[in-house]
C-alpha cells in the first residue's frame, strides 16, 4: 500500500510539473503573439512613412553639416600651412639679420 501512495504522490508531482511547463509554454506563446503583432504594426509602411521621413531629413541635414565642416577643416589646414610657411620665412630672415648683425658687430669690435 505504501508503494501505491508513493507512486500516486510521484504522479501528482509529475502532473504539477507538467502543468507548470504548459503554463510556461502558454505564456511564451502569448509573448510571441504580442511581439509578432507589434512587429507587423511597425512594418506597416503607413506607420513607418513619417518615421522614415524624419530620419531622411535628419540624415540630409547631417550630410550638409558634414560637408560644411569638411570645408571649414580644409580652410583651417590651409591657414596653418600659411602660418608655418610664414614662420619658416621669418626664421630664415631672422637668421640672415643675426648674421649681418654679428658681422657688423665683429667689424666694429675688430676695428678697435
Amino acid at each position: 500500500m505504501s508503494q501505491c501512495t508513493d507512486i500516486d504522490a510521484a504522479l501528482k508531482r509529475l502532473e504539477n510539473k507538467i502543468n507548470e511547463q504548459n503554463k510556461a509554454i502558454a505564456d511564451l506563446k502569448k509573448k510571441q503573439e504580442q511581439c509578432c503583432s507589434s512587429k507587423s504594426n511597425t512594418q506597416n509602411p503607413k506607420n513607418n512613412q513619417t518615421d522614415l521621413t524624419a530620419i531622411l531629413k535628419r540624415l540630409a541635414k547631417a550630410e550638409k553639416d558634414i560637408l560644411e565642416l569638411g570645408g571649414i577643416v580644409k580652410e583651417v589646414i590651409d591657414d596653418i600651412k600659411e602660418i608655418l610657411d610664414s614662420l619658416t620665412e621669418h626664421n630664415g630672415t631672422t637668421q640672415e639679420s643675426q648674421n649681418i648683425f654679428s658681422f657688423v658687430f665683429d667689424l666694429f669690435l675688430g676695428g678697435e
